[in-house]
């Protein structure tokens, strides 16, 4: 406040990242606990309503709510963002996100409604424009790449290797190597 520091901990803050669940709420690990394991770890509950725009793998700082009965707390302030897309399946003009955890508590709205008429039966990644906040639970959306159809086995792959962020060329060195051992593999 007012350009002054201070620990988290002296204001009752964590700070950590947030897991939700499918049924829309989430566990934040602080930071400091993460290397623990999951009995000696102070996970903080943060029900849907409180959740304040933040998704899962989000580096959130979280305020312990100890006005209410139960433990909670509430999310104040999203740090970091895990992700700027997302892969989902259009169907009648509906993005169906393959996370579940996006689709419990956010409502996908595309830039241009009408882009998505071509794309009935696609799976696409979508690019985040404008995050949720704790005013409205709407993502901004807008078609980054279209992968194909949903049910080609090739598409699922590309779903994975964007998911996990992984390479979708191979290095020359490797694929020279591959052929060098495939030309081996011939000749004996």
């Amino acid at each position: 406040k007012k350009n002054k520091y201070a620990l988290p901990e002296k204001y009752n803050l964590t700070v950590g990242v947030i897991k939700l669940t499918q049924r829309g709420f989430g566990f934040v690990t602080a930071d400091a606990e993460k290397f623990l394991d999951r009995e000696s770890r102070n996970d903080r509950f943060v029900p849907a309503e409180f959740l304040n725009g933040a998704m899962d793998g989000d580096r959130v700082m979280v305020k312990d709510d100890e006005a209410h009965f139960r433990p909670r707390s509430i999310v104040v302030k999203i740090l970091e963002r895990k992700t700027s897309s997302f892969i989902a399946t259009v169907r009648k003009n509906r993005i169906m996100s393959q996370d579940e955890k996006i689709y419990t508590n956010y409502r996908l709205v595309p830039v241009n409604k009408k882009d998505l008429d071509p794309l009935d039966g696609k799976k696409v990644i979508f690019k985040i424009i404008k995050w949720p906040d704790g005013e409205s639970s709407d993502i901004k959306v807008d078609i980054e790449r279209i992968l194909g159809d949903s049910d080609d086995p090739r598409v699922d792959v590309m779903s994975v290797i964007h998911t996990y962020g992984l390479p979708e060329e191979f290095d020359e060195k490797v694929v020279e190597y591959a052929q060098k051992v495939i030309r081996e593999k011939k000749t004996s």
